[in-house]
């Protein structure tokens, strides 16, 4: 589980470096879709990693600069991909998820 980065600092080159690791892209790809804060168990649920596991591979992608604690107390701390990331610039990588202009308008039909 690699995050270091060289000294490209594109946003999506380092996402790209992460992407060797299948467990981080389903980390990444379950917070894209989700479009909103998530807990520890919640994306522990839907990747399949348990807690501990889990909680070395958000730290990892916090000390990259890719998610973001955006909430935190005693026994609580919600993640969500960096808002400082054009995540549009992931599209590609996963055609099957909305995007968040997709799932607002759902929700106001």
């Amino acid at each position: 589980m690699c995050v270091a980065m060289g000294d490209d600092n594109s946003s999506l080159t380092r996402i790209l470096i992460l992407f060797r690791d299948t467990t981080l892209m389903k980390v990444i790809e379950f917070l894209y879709v989700e479009g909103k804060p998530c807990s520890l168990r919640k994306i522990s649920r839907n990747v399949g990693l348990n807690h501990k596991n889990l909680a070395k591979y958000l730290e990892s992608l916090v000390r990259a600069g890719i998610v973001e604690i955006v909430y935190e107390e005693k026994n609580l701390r919600l993640y969500m991909l960096s808002r400082r990331i054009d995540w549009r610039e992931l599209r590609a990588l996963f055609p099957a998820a909305p995007t968040r202009e997709d799932t607002t308008l759902t929700e106001q039909s």
